[in-house]
């Protein structure tokens, strides 16, 4: 795969290249203000669009692609890997070790599918369909956690809410009452049974 400072220099090299940023005349203007515009964008550009046998990308200098062999990134060995340029070091490759990078390729690509595909939705949402999250043992892990941590907060705030403040009987005033009226009209029955006797 890929690691998590590339891939946040691989969204900030994206965001920096989007087409929105450019007018025709090549002047800056504002990026896109639509998030699901460049969700889709990034995927299109990362699962579909980057030759990434020849070209690598770089966050630095406003955001640029650059030819591979000219930078001495090319691995003439493995020259599918993804080429990522670390703005602090502009001579480390940060994606140089990407060895499943068909595998996130394949998954951006799959995403851009999914989400430009039209299709009739069903209840599932848009995002969950991209994700897969049924078979992804972390996101099952953590959907698992976080029912857990909301049923133990539950439980808290029920075993809060049974303490009682400043260490008052927590049983409700109106349940109280209830248990009073009951209590007297047992024995108002019991004294009309005595009387009936």
């Amino acid at each position: 795969g890929i690691g998590s400072y590339a891939l946040l220099t691989m969204i900030v090299a994206f965001l920096k290249t989007h087409p929105s940023r450019r007018n025709r005349l090549g002047n800056r203007k504002s990026l896109e203000g639509s998030l699901g515009v460049l969700l889709v964008d990034f995927f299109r550009l990362y699962g579909k669009l980057l030759n990434k046998r020849n070209v690598g990308i770089t966050a630095s200098e406003g955001g640029m692609f650059y030819n591979k062999e000219e930078r001495n990134f090319l691995n003439d060995g493995r020259p599918y890997l993804l080429s990522v340029q670390d703005p602090v070091d502009s001579d480390n490759d940060l994606a140089r070790n990407s060895y499943n990078i068909s595998k996130v390729t394949s998954a951006f690509d799959f995403a851009f599918q999914m989400l430009t595909t039209p299709k009739i939705m069903s209840s599932s949402s848009i995002l969950e369909s991209i994700l897969d999250w049924k078979r992804d043992s972390l996101l099952i892990e953590r959907a698992e956690l976080i029912k857990a941590s909301m049923l133990d907060n539950s439980l808290a705030e029920a075993k809060h809410e049974g303490e009682g403040v400043n260490g008052e009987d927590p049983t409700p005033k109106v349940a109280k009452s209830r248990k009073r009226k009951g209590k007297r009209r047992k024995g108002e029955n019991s004294q009309k049974k005595q009387r009936k006797d």
